[in-house]
């Protein structure tokens, strides 16, 4: 027998260790994950069954003394929540492993508990049935204590048998891991049903949900953890390939994850791969390797630049951060930092560092302005030095004419064949596809007149064609020579390469990988906006009908194509200025700007009904595709949105289930917030 003051702490120690799994499971899941929300409620009735099996146990010794008619209260609960949370353990699991169960299944599951409430209805009427309390407070067993503890059993029985059949039905897709995880989680409660069974006054029941409550968390951990390493690798193998396919220009590339200490290199020559193969935290190794690769000069230099803590508040509002320097192994250098992937508050989480040489065009630089220092001495040798460079674009003007040009710039200004000298040097840019903004012309006429440099980017388009468009950079310097003139340079270097290099990683973390369309990161950002902004439109959140049945009977593969031809239809029936995007699963989002009357947003959802309807695949016969859509429709007060983001979500997904069970494509639209009708 075990005494109850003992009894009681056992019960005190299980209901903290399902308190702190309740925090944890509450931290780490977000509130729209179905499973949290099952597993939270079965928690939260462990913890209550546990707190009322420590006052049963301090009751039954005495040790805390309220009474008879307490005692037999006390006693009447912790019957029940024997049985309740034990039925709350076989729903979770059914809820935890997708069964669709029937109709007749789920009545029969619950004949148990009604034989349950029919017994504690009889203590409840006659008392002495299921247990007795005397007058001295002594509790004792009644004859249908026992089938109290049969039924009990038999939701431990019924919730094994679904595990088994989950894992014969699932067992080429389950890992051995898995298969442990859901074996463990189904024996457990058998387990300690049967020591209950054999020693009643033990609380083995409340162990039996604490060990449940570990393993089932555990397993969560497990699942979740795989998952996203698979999601992570689908991207890391996409981003690689991109990276090593823009990296020719290069002469390092690498991905840098401060994160979790790690970095891939991608390309880097043997010299800066001997820094990084060294053992040390992740920062120094990166300092260390760009000092020992630079020339001393530029030691203290990189001591900041290639500071990778101080790199997210450098790059809070850029792309982004470059510096040049002089390397030991490729002369000129160029390193950029650019931001690669960050997480829903634009914090940065990992970046690209690419090292390009630049040797030849400083080189080139220094010649053009060696060269010009002698132009008014012997202005034929300098044109003789011009001819000579190549791929740099490089043009020379006093007094805001043009004094000289190579071909190079010629080609990029599209002047191939003329001779522009002594034009007018912004009456060359006027025409040309180089695009001069105001900004610059400002900057230039305070650089000529004050001296020093400043660069900036553009955009070139040749024949009005986005496709034949390139990158410039464009370096901007007055150079005094030794008459006292004063000569304006201006280099244009082609960095194409390097700005698809960011464009492409920018694509990559704003892009759901399957579907092609914007992932929830990027779509609730821009949706965010456009709400700070007081823009109305239409929220509109829907899933596909019966899609865990696709991916059941044909396979992921089969569901997998459904889910791009669901966003193919979404492309095909909205604007450009709509933003669309994959939350994840098969759920999706669209708001659509400036729709604010449900007329015009049914017009709107009808054209997308019919594009799924129109879905046809292997397996898919065309009209089996159909969805459940829930729109909101959000107006601005005063040029303000009052609701926020999470709040209109919430909204459209219970919009989205009065859909549910219907048969075809359904829509419910919500116009205002105290006015909610399909």
């Amino acid at each position: 027998m075990i005494s109850g003051n003992l009894y009681a702490m056992t019960g005190i120690v299980c209901t903290l260790v399902c308190v702190a799994i309740l925090r944890c499971n509450n931290t780490i899941y977000d509130r729209e994950n179905t499973v949290r929300s099952y597993f939270s409620f079965l928690l939260v009735n462990f913890i209550i069954c546990g707190v009322v099996d420590s006052i049963w146990g301090l009751m039954s010794t005495g040790t805390l003394f309220l009474g008879r008619t307490a005692f037999s209260a006390v006693s009447f609960l912790i019957h029940f929540l024997f049985i309740f949370t034990v039925a709350c353990w076989c729903i979770f699991l059914t809820s935890y492993f997708g069964f669709k169960e029937t109709r007749m299944i789920m009545i029969l599951q619950c004949i148990p508990l009604a034989f349950a409430v029919i017994i504690l209805a009889a203590q409840l009427l006659y008392g002495n049935i299921v247990f007795n309390i005397d007058e001295n407070c002594t509790y004792s067993a009644g004859p249908f204590r026992i089938s109290l503890f049969y039924i009990q059993y038999s939701y431990s029985v019924i919730a094994m048998l679904k595990v088994v059949y989950f894992i014969i039905k699932n067992r080429e897709e389950l890992t051995f891991r898995h298969k442990m995880i859901v074996f463990e989680c189904s024996m457990i409660p058998v387990i300690f049903g049967v020591i209950q069974y054999l020693a009643p006054d033990g609380p083995y029941c409340i162990i039996g949900q604490m060990f449940s409550s570990v393993f089932v968390f555990n397993g969560m951990m497990v699942i979740e953890k795989h998952r996203r390493s698979q999601n992570f690798e689908t991207i890391s193998k996409e981003t690689y390939r991109t990276l090593e396919a823009v990296s020719e220009g290069y002469v390092t590339v690498l991905m840098i994850d401060p994160e979790n200490d790690e970095i891939n290199v991608i390309k880097a020559s043997p010299y800066v791969e001997e820094f990084l193969r060294a053992d040390m935290p992740l920062r120094e190794k990166i300092i260390i390797a760009f000092e020992n690769a630079a020339e001393p000069e530029y030691k203290d230099v990189f001591r900041e630049f290639a500071d990778i803590d101080l790199l997210p508040a450098k790059m809070e509002n850029r792309r982004s951060v470059s510096i040049e320097y002089r390397s030991k192994e490729n002369g000129w250098s160029v390193a950029t930092f650019i931001a690669a992937e960050r997480d829903e508050e634009r914090n940065l989480k990992k970046t690209v560092l690419a090292v390009q040489s630049v040797d030849e065009v400083k080189k080139k630089e220094q010649q053009y302005e060696s060269a010009l220092s002698r132009a008014y001495r012997d202005e034929n040798a300098v044109m003789a030095e011009l001819i000579k460079m190549e791929s740099t674009g490089v043009v020379a003007s006093r007094s805001r004419k043009i004094v000289i040009v190579n071909d190079a710039a010629l080609e990029m200004f599209g002047f191939m064949g003329s001779d522009p000298i002594g034009m007018d040097v912004f009456e060359f840019w006027k025409d040309s596809p180089i695009k001069t903004s105001d900004d610059v012309k400002t900057k230039f006429f305070e650089t000529e007149k004050n001296g020093g440099s400043f660069s900036y980017q553009t955009i070139a388009y040749y024949e009005g064609n986005e496709k034949d468009m390139r990158y410039l950079m464009t370096d901007v310097k007055r150079v005094d020579l030794l008459d006292g003139s004063k000569v304006m340079i201006m280099c244009f270097t082609d960095i194409t390469a390097g700005k698809l290099l960011e464009d492409k990683l920018r694509t990559l973390s704003e892009t759901d990988p399957l579907t092609n369309i914007a992932n929830r990161r990027c779509g609730e950002s821009q949706i965010r906006l456009l709400m700070q902004e007081g823009v109305e439109g239409i929220f509109c959140l829907f899933d596909v009908n019966g899609f865990k049945m696709i991916n059941d009977n044909f396979g992921h593969g089969t569901g997998d194509d459904t889910l791009i031809a669901v966003s193919n239809a979404i492309r095909l029936s909205f604007r450009a200025e709509d933003i669309i995007m994959r939350l994840g699963g098969d759920e999706f989002a669209i708001y659509m700007r400036g729709v604010t009357t449900v007329d015009l947003a049914r017009i709107r959802i009808a054209r997308l009904f019919e594009n799924i309807a129109r879905i046809e695949l292997e397996n898919i016969p065309k009209g089996s595709v159909t969805v459940s859509l829930g729109a909101v429709i959000v107006r601005a007060h005063e040029g303000r949105i009052i609701e926020d983001y999470s709040e209109i979500y919430k909204r459209a997904d219970a919009q989205m289930y009065k859909c549910k069970g219907r048969p075809g494509s359904n829509l419910a639209i919500a116009e205002r917030k105290e006015d909610e009708k399909p």
